[in-house]
């Protein structure tokens, strides 16, 4: 078997193993956060309807995140095959500063916008402005939505999957490109339609900028400025 077969298998096995085991552990840390610590006023029985939708999203994000990353950091390196720093794209890029990267996203956010303002759709959904407006603490939900959301999503698609599944070839690095984008667009089956292609074209830029520059850094940069102005649309909207 050559190692390019080898490491693909590998990652693909990380990959199981750290979604099944992160969900276990993430679900029992959950439940033990909430129904064993009363004093923390955090009950399933004692938390508001108006609580549950901002405030449980900050939880359950600074809870799966973290074990999140402590199970994809452990797999990976049990397979030689696996290097972290490698397969994920922790080390420095190439092809400009990741803040340019940052900032190429804002025509792609202008455009939506302007598209979804012209068709006569709302500017920030429901569901949204529910979470943004029942969060307890707007600072934490920005630490959530901004800055733990894009890194543990990053390191999953454009990191540990089409790290591993890229390949040398250009048709096999599209693939992985495509394939990454739909599978994380599936993590957002919350949206209608027009916002699933949205997410399904973001994913294509973010996976783009993995393969430009080697790097994670820039897709994270962009998912946190896609995900900022998410909550920015949503402050400009309640007020």
């Amino acid at each position: 078997m050559s190692f390019a077969r080898a490491r693909h298998r590998a990652v693909l096995n990380v990959a199981f193993q750290v979604i099944l085991t992160s969900g276990v552990m993430a679900t029992v840390a959950c439940t033990v956060f909430v129904e064993i610590f009363p004093g923390a006023g955090v009950t399933s029985r004692k938390i508001p309807d108006h609580w549950m939708q901002g405030s449980s999203l900050v939880l359950s994000t600074v809870i799966c995140v973290p074990i999140f990353l402590a199970v994809l950091f452990f797999f990976s390196r049990k397979h030689k095959a696996c290097a972290p720093a490698r397969i994920l794209g922790l080390r420095g890029g190439r092809n400009g500063p990741t803040w340019t990267w940052a900032l190429a996203i804002l025509p792609l956010l202008g455009l939506y916008e302007t598209i979804n303002w012209s068709s006569g759709g709302p500017l920030v959904d429901d569901w949204m402005i529910a979470i943004f407006s029942s969060a307890s603490s707007r600072p934490a939900l920005f630490l959530a939505v901004v800055f733990l959301a894009p890194v543990g999503e990053e390191l999953l698609f454009r990191g540990l999957l089409l790290g591993g599944l890229e390949g040398t070839s250009s048709r096999r690095r599209v693939v992985a490109v495509v394939l990454t984008s739909l599978a994380w667009s599936v993590l957002h089956l919350q949206y209608d339609l027009r916002e699933l292609l949205f997410v399904f074209v973001l994913g294509l830029l973010l996976g783009t900028s993995r393969l430009r520059t080697g790097s994670i850094w820039p897709a994270m940069a962009m998912h946190s400025v896609n995900n900022a102005f998410a909550l920015l649309m949503c402050w400009w909207v309640l007020q």
